[in-house]
């Protein structure tokens, strides 16, 4: 019984997490669109964190580097090694805390799978 407490707390949170999520990035999306993206946001992170684990440590390393492109004065080598320190922190984070993977998960880096592409709307982002 406290395992299923344990568990359907964390779907209530990620799905929480998921929607706030969803309602800042897409503000222009109806109300059950948003939900509907959540609730498939949730799911997709929820099979690869049971399923393909190191798929979804691969996500969230590419999500952390994507964030870090152009930060350092366009050497990729700073990139480089924050993707390598950040795959090995995520497998550690699989490997002991799984949960803290699907918040992350959850989060933000599975909207690059679902997500709505800016560019392919034709919205081209400011320089």
């Amino acid at each position: 019984m406290k395992w299923k407490l344990y568990w359907g707390g964390l779907a209530g949170c990620l799905a929480g997490l998921a929607f706030w999520k969803n309602s800042r990035r897409y503000p222009n999306m109806t109300f059950s669109m948003r939900a509907i993206k959540s609730l498939a946001d949730v799911a997709i992170t929820a099979l690869l964190a049971r399923f393909l684990s190191p798929l979804l440590v691969a996500l969230c390393t590419f999500w952390t580097v994507q964030k870090t492109r152009g930060r350092f004065d366009g050497k990729p080598v700073w990139s480089i090694c924050v993707g390598v320190v950040s795959g090995i922190f995520f497998s550690f984070i699989a490997d002991q805390f799984l949960e803290v993977l699907l918040l992350l998960g959850a989060g933000g880096v599975v909207d690059q799978i679902t997500g709505i592409r800016r560019e392919f709307l034709g919205e081209e982002k400011a320089a």
